[in-house]
């Protein structure tokens, strides 16, 4: 009982319900926000620090998925979005300057 990932694998089963529907719902606006950042990227307009958080709470939603379906055995479909990363940090390198123009 005083293991706490213990606790935290049993918190994270009760809300699964309620929270993977809620996750759906901020990963569609993490991603609209994603793709615009995207866009203005290519026009070197995104602030790095809006950059960084949005991939950040990408990371993070990322993994907390990926810990709700190993726990419930429950199978969340892969996010193309995660698979075009690199893409989206080589676009930070062209914005900061560290690319071709």
């Amino acid at each position: 009982m005083g293991d706490p990932s213990m606790s935290y694998v049993i918190d994270a089963i009760c809300r699964i319900g309620v929270e993977y529907q809620g996750l759906k719902e901020q990963m569609r606006e993490v991603q609209r926000i994603h793709q615009m950042l995207v866009v203005k990227a290519v026009l070197k307009s995104v602030p790095l620090n809006l950059w960084i958080s949005t991939m950040m709470k990408l990371e993070f939603m990322r993994v907390y998925l990926y810990h709700i379906s190993v726990i419930t055995r429950y199978r969340i479909p892969k996010f193309t979005l995660f698979r075009r990363m690199p893409l989206c940090w080589s676009l930070l390198h062209i914005r900061r300057g560290h690319g071709k123009e």
